[in-house]
């Protein structure tokens, strides 16, 4: 019944069909539910209602509906939703509740659906996670939260998810990550936090995410690093600091992921990098580095002669020399000791 520009449903549309086991709802412009719409459906498992016109769902709606495991909700107008809505959903393992209008979620929503394997909210304006959202949820491996307006993350909002594999959170307003708030997350192998408006990143941040592979912190504000940020994180191969704040790190910040792969340090204010900063990535692949103020002086000839000895492993271009004077514009790579620190009175002008 998807696509079929159905505008109402009847409380009796699906009256006797006992049997049915999916129901197929998206796309058409179903403004609201009957509450007992569902009531002859308990043998239900698979709901699509994505893609219509619904502000509102009633509370009892899904009463009888003990056999779903999978409920997509996306794509309406839905603004609020009640405590109640999913109680007794017991066997629910999939619910997609992104893009719609939700500014809040109640705190005792996802009460209960221990079978729950993935959440989607992502693309609403929710300001703010009520601290037990995801409480006694174990199971949990997919949790989709991007594009919302959340500013924090509540201490222990994600202790429950100790199964999770992918934790999304791009494109909110998240200033401040407490050390330890994932830290029972030994299983992710996901966690984006671009799109932010975090400024450091501070000592264990990321401890206890000993399987995580990608780490996407672009589009951030980020100014610091903390020489430990990334202990905890043994197995990381992807790492995206692009589009960022950074002037500079320290020495030893890539110390304790050494299986990295794929780095993104492009579209910062890096002038130079301090002496042995890529020494410990003995196992990476690319790295692209272009979109930084590069000052060819005395300081860059660590990065010069790190690129000469790695060139196969510069991703896209070159990076280049903003200055000084005449050098700018120049490949880094290029630059000889007699070009940068020969030169030092240009630096300093």
């Amino acid at each position: 019944m998807g696509a079929n520009r159905l505008g109402t449903l009847n409380k009796d549309a699906f009256k006797g069909m006992i049997l049915l086991n999916e129901l197929d709802l998206f796309d058409n412009q179903i403004e609201y539910l009957p509450d007992t719409v569902f009531d002859s459906l308990e043998n239900l498992i698979n709901l699509d209602i994505s893609n219509n016109e619904l502000r509102e769902v009633p509370v009892g709606v899904f009463r009888t509906l003990r056999r779903l495991t999978v409920l997509h909700l996306s794509s309406n107008k839905l603004e609020r939703l009640d405590e109640y809505l999913l109680r007794g959903l017991n066997q629910l393992e999939d619910v997609d509740l992104s893009r719609n209008e939700l500014t809040e979620l109640p705190p005792l929503l996802l009460d209960g659906l221990i079978k729950l394997k993935s959440i989607k909210i992502s693309d609403n304006k929710v300001k703010f996670l009520p601290a037990g959202l995801f409480r006694g949820l174990a199971d949990v491996e997919v949790l989709q939260l991007q594009n919302n307006e959340i500013a924090d993350l509540p201490n222990k909002i994600f202790h429950d998810l100790t199964s999770l594999n992918q934790l999304v959170l791009t494109g909110n307003s998240i200033v401040h990550i407490s050390p330890g708030i994932f830290s029972s997350l030994g299983q992710l192998h996901e966690l984006h936090i671009g799109g932010n408006l975090l400024e450091n990143l501070s000592s264990g941040v990321f401890t206890g995410m000993e399987r995580l592979e990608k780490l996407f912190i672009l589009s951030n504000n980020l100014r610091e690093i903390d020489s430990e940020a990334f202990i905890g994180l043994p197995q990381l191969l992807w790492l995206a600091l692009n589009n960022n704040l950074l002037t500079t790190l320290p020495h030893d910040v890539f110390e304790p992921v050494p299986k990295l792969q794929r780095m993104q340090l492009d579209s910062n204010h890096f002038m130079f990098l301090p002496e042995g900063t890529l020494e410990p990535l003995k196992n990476l692949q690319y790295v692209n580095l272009i979109k930084n103020p590069w000052h060819c002086d005395c300081s860059i000839l660590y990065l010069t002669r790190w690129i000469n000895e790695h060139s196969d492993l510069i991703w896209d271009y070159q990076p280049k020399c903003r200055g000084p004077g005449e050098l700018g514009g120049k490949s880094v790579y290029t630059m000889t000791f007699n070009d940068v620190c020969d030169g030092q009175w240009a630096s300093m002008m």
